[in-house]
């Protein structure tokens, strides 16, 4: 059995971003009963168990209600956005969510679909022989200022034109030549909450983005958090007519944390746990283990997807390790997670004790 390494991937470059696009799921390892585990020689077990732990990291998107509706959403906004003529403002799309609800993982994979479809559709060169690239997608970082920003579009596209002798005119002249060239449609901003609107880099940066819309014929794809509270859409003040655009412009689509309250919030909330189960490769997994644990999982996740996630991956990882081959109750009680989920859980904790 050859161990699977870890993908590594520089989604900040097109050749990175592409091999994500392409690459195919992970396979499924077999799930062996006790028995056979203990057949296995010690290389065979320690291969078969870092196959089952890298799978559990690594098994694919799960699609949630919110994943779903995300998705319809670009769909609507986008599917009639990209066929205006380029005398018109391409949309623009704004997932504006809380830290931890997929929100990141639904753009990506809405990308990487779209890409896919293109590829497929058109090939991966254009008519006039350049390299097709549908998608440009980049991540905003504490460095927001323009020179930061165009470095960033510039490294995605491979150009040589990344030095600090070059104008803004060129820079931007750059970035247009690049779109046009490899037919891109959509660029997509991560992390666009690092922005600051209301200072002057901020501003000079928002009104690239508007200039994107106006003149590069390409839709954009923004994700961040609390983008109203930053004034994203209205600049925080509305101080001139140009920085209240964005809120005419720019589609706002929300995600938040799963619900558990309410027949119809407990099904969904079950559904999803269900979904995780269905991807556990334990030898002494019984059906329904994980299901039956709803409530006390969401009390440890409080419905954040990024929680979710590592308490059953590594809960799946600790039950390999101990040879348990089954997630109980007991065991989710050892796995440490994430800051918040681990306050909230003690905060309750110390409540209930309390009472």
């Amino acid at each position: 059995m050859i161990i699977p390494a870890p993908q590594r991937w520089d989604l900040g470059q097109h050749e990175g971003w592409r091999q994500f696009v392409e690459a195919e799921r992970r396979p499924r390892p077999d799930t062996l009963t006790m028995k056979q585990l203990g057949e296995l020689s010690d290389d065979a077990r320690h291969e078969y168990d870092h196959a089952r732990r890298a799978y559990h990291a690594n098994f694919g998107v799960i699609r949630t209600s919110q994943f779903e509706r995300a998705h319809d959403m670009l769909d609507i906004v986008l599917d009639t956005g990209l066929s205006v003529d380029d005398d018109r403002v391409k949309p623009s799309v704004v997932v504006d969510a809380p830290p931890g609800v997929g929100k990141s993982t639904a753009i990506n994979e809405y990308l990487r679909q779209f890409e896919r479809r293109q590829l497929r559709a058109l090939g991966d060169t254009t008519a006039s022989g350049n390299l097709r690239i549908p998608v440009c997608r980049i991540g905003m970082t504490a460095q927001t200022g323009l020179k930061p920003l165009t470095d960033t579009v510039l490294r995605f596209y491979g150009s040589p034109m990344r030095e600090s002798r070059f104008t803004r005119n060129q820079l931007y002249d750059a970035i247009r030549d690049h779109v046009r060239h490899c037919e891109t449609q959509i660029i997509a901003v991560d992390d666009v909450h690092f922005v600051d609107p209301s200072s002057k880099d901020g501003m000079t940066v928002s009104n690239f983005f508007k200039s994107w819309s106006n003149d590069l014929g390409v839709a954009l794809v923004m994700s961040g958090v609390d983008l109203e509270g930053r004034g994203m859409y209205t600049d925080g003040r509305a101080s001139s007519f140009g920085a209240a655009q964005n809120g005419r412009r720019w589609t706002p689509v929300g995600m938040s944390p799963v619900p558990n309250r309410g027949r119809k919030h407990r099904r969904e909330w079950k559904d999803l746990v269900a979904a995780y189960e269905q991807q556990l490769v334990l030898a002494n997994h019984q059906p329904l283990d994980l299901v039956n644990l709803a409530d006390p999982i969401f009390a440890r996740t409080q419905g954040y997807l990024v929680s979710l996630n590592h308490l059953v991956t590594r809960a799946a990882a600790l039950a390999i390790r101990r040879g348990t081959e089954r997630i109980t109750e007991d065991l989710l009680a050892c796995v440490p997670l994430d800051f918040e989920a681990e306050s909230y859980w003690e905060g309750r904790s110390a409540w209930n004790i309390q009472r």
